[in-house]
């Protein structure tokens, strides 16, 4: 993907690909590099994404109301009608409250991924590794991704 050409259908063909795949590890991977590699270009571009995908884990993790779950999914939804700093910035701490969900602060690395506990690809960086952590069942956590990406692109 070009730096300067990135849009939100180059993102949704090649997410979609990794999401394929019978495991979530190389999307996660996907996206840590790709993030680091370019959120100094597409910053808003990345933080829409992975709100969108917070979101989408609203239909796969359980969660009572008032929760610090719940409050990271209407901060996410809330950082999708108004996408300003201040909304990133509720988002970004009502995630760091309900870790490990959401792309908070705390270690999000995954092992499995052989990129250390919180290197580059390792999920970490991006805050995407949550996605792993909180998913059960891995194969509706994919569906539910999938579903939130073409309805993006």
């Amino acid at each position: 993907m070009s730096t300067s050409k990135m849009t939100v259908q180059d993102l949704s063909k090649t997410g979609l690909e990794k999401l394929s795949a019978d495991s979530l590890l190389p999307f996660v991977e996907w996206w840590d590099f790709l993030y680091l590699e370019h959120r100094d270009t597409h910053e808003s571009l990345f933080q829409e994404g992975i709100a969108r995908m917070t979101l989408a884990m609203g239909d796969v993790v359980s969660f009572k109301p008032g929760t610090p779950i719940e409050r990271t999914l209407s901060a996410a939804s809330q950082y999708l009608k108004e996408s300003d700093q201040v909304n990133w910035s509720r988002f970004a701490n009502a995630a760091t409250q309900s870790y490990p969900f959401g792309p908070g602060d705390g270690c999000l690395g995954i092992e499995e991924l052989g990129h250390g506990s919180c290197g580059p690809g390792s999920g970490c960086r991006s805050g995407i590794g949550f996605l792993y952590f909180v998913s059960r069942d891995r194969a509706r956590t994919q569906e539910c991704l999938r579903a939130a990406w073409r309805e993006w692109g």
